[in-house]
C-alpha cells in the first residue's frame, strides 16, 4: 500500500508568500498504478472525499498540491485505485488560532516530521532583531521556560532572518515541539495563525508525570478530535494520578482562556471524574485539538507514574 510520506505547507519557509491554502501532499507509488487522494475537514466523524483522482504511480514518489483548503482543518489519505486499499497513516494541517496579543498554550496533536522550531512554525510569526520586539515560542523544561524569538533584521542582516533564537543566550534555538508537547506562543503586533503539519496519531500517548506535590508540566491535546475529559460521570483520560477532595488535594488540569487571559482549573475528584474548580460538579470541559494546558501534582501525590493516553478513534 501506500505510504503518505509527507504533507507541507511551502509557505513557512523564510520570505514566503502569506498563506495561500497550499499544502503538498507527498507519498510513494508504483509504476503503471493509479492513486486518488482523499481529504476530509474533520477527524471526530470523518467523510473522505475525493481531492484528485487518477494520479499514475512513477515507481517513486509523488507530490499533489491542494490549493483548495481554507479552513481550520484537513487530512488527507492516499488510495491505490485498483485494490482500494489505503495508506496505513493519516496525515493533516491543523490552524492554531492566537491570542490577538499576548500568551496562549497550544499542544501538538499530530505527530511532526521534524521536531525544530523552524519546520514546526517556521517563518508564520511576526519577527524581530531582539527579544523584546518579536514573537516568541516558549516550552517547559522540568522547571523553567525555554523562550526562543524570531529574528527580522528587515534584510541589514538576512542571514539571521527567518532563524529562531534563544532568548537569554542570543545563539541559534536548539528547541523543539514533539507531539503531544504544550508550548506557549507570544505574539506582540496582533492575531496571529500557525499552522502546524504532520501524521495523524496511530498509538497511544504516554507521559512521564513527575511525582512532586506541585510539580506541573505542559502537555498538548495529543489528538486532531475533540476529548472529552468525563464521559458518564467518568474520568475519560485515562488519568491514574491522585484524586482529592480538594483542587489543592487532587491532580490539577489547568487551561487558559486565550481572549481574556483567565485561568481555568479541573481537578481529579474522589469520584474518578474532574470536577471544576469551585463547582463542586462534574467538568464538562472538552479537549480542542491543539489545546495545551498545565497539568499540575495535588499535595494527595503518591509518586511518579507514567500516563496512558488512550488513542481516541
Amino acid at each position: 500500500m501506500p505510504d503518505l510520506l509527507l504533507v507541507n505547507m511551502p509557505n513557512k519557509e523564510k520570505d514566503a508568500a502569506p498563506r495561500d491554502a497550499a499544502v503538498d501532499i507527498t507519498f510513494t507509488t508504483v509504476a503503471g498504478v493509479n492513486y486518488t487522494v482523499l481529504r476530509t475537514d474533520d477527524y471526530d466523524v470523518p467523510v473522505w472525499v475525493s481531492l484528485v483522482s487518477g494520479v499514475p504511480g512513477t515507481g517513486g514518489n509523488v507530490t499533489v498540491t491542494d490549493n483548495t483548503w481554507a479552513g481550520a482543518e484537513r487530512y488527507y489519505r492516499i488510495q491505490e485505485e485498483t485494490t482500494g486499499g489505503t495508506s496505513p497513516t493519516d496525515a493533516g494541517v491543523i490552524a492554531l488560532a492566537a491570542c490577538n496579543v499576548g500568551n496562549a498554550i497550544f499542544g501538538m496533536p499530530l505527530v511532526p516530521y521534524s521536531t525544530a522550531l523552524a519546520d514546526v512554525v517556521g517563518w508564520q510569526m511576526t519577527g524581530g532583531i531582539s527579544p523584546s520586539a518579536a514573537d516568541w515560542v516558549s516550552t517547559w523544561n522540568l522547571d523553567r521556560y525555554q523562550s526562543s524569538f524570531l529574528v527580522d533584521t528587515g534584510g541589514s542582516m538576512p542571514t539571521y532572518d527567518g532563524l529562531w533564537y534563544d532568548t537569554k543566550s542570543s545563539t541559534l534555538s536548539t528547541d523543539t515541539i514533539s507531539w503531544g508537547e504544550g508550548f506557549w506562543l507570544l505574539t506582540r503586533t496582533g492575531a496571529e495563525t500557525v499552522y502546524v503539519e504532520g501524521a495523524v496519531p496511530s498509538i497511544n500517548f504516554t507521559f512521564n508525570v513527575p511525582g512532586a506535590a506541585g510539580a506541573q508540566r505542559l502537555v498538548g491535546q495529543p489528538y486532531p478530535v475533540d476529548v472529552p475529559m468525563n464521559i458518564g460521570g467518568v474520568d475519560n483520560l485515562n488519568y491514574t494520578g491522585t484524586s482529592g477532595a480538594t483542587p489543592a488535594e487532587g491532580d490539577n488540569v489547568i487551561l487558559r482562556n486565550c481572549a481574556d487571559g483567565a485561568y481555568r482549573t479541573m481537578f481529579l475528584a474522589p469520584t474518578g471524574e474532574w470536577w471544576d474548580d469551585g463547582m463542586g460538579a462534574s467538568s464538562t470541559e472538552i479537549l480542542q485539538p491543539g489545546e495545551g494546558f498545565w497539568l499540575r501534582r495535588g499535595s494527595n501525590t503518591t509518586g511518579s507514574f507514567t500516563w496512558t493516553y488512550p488513542k481516541p478513534y
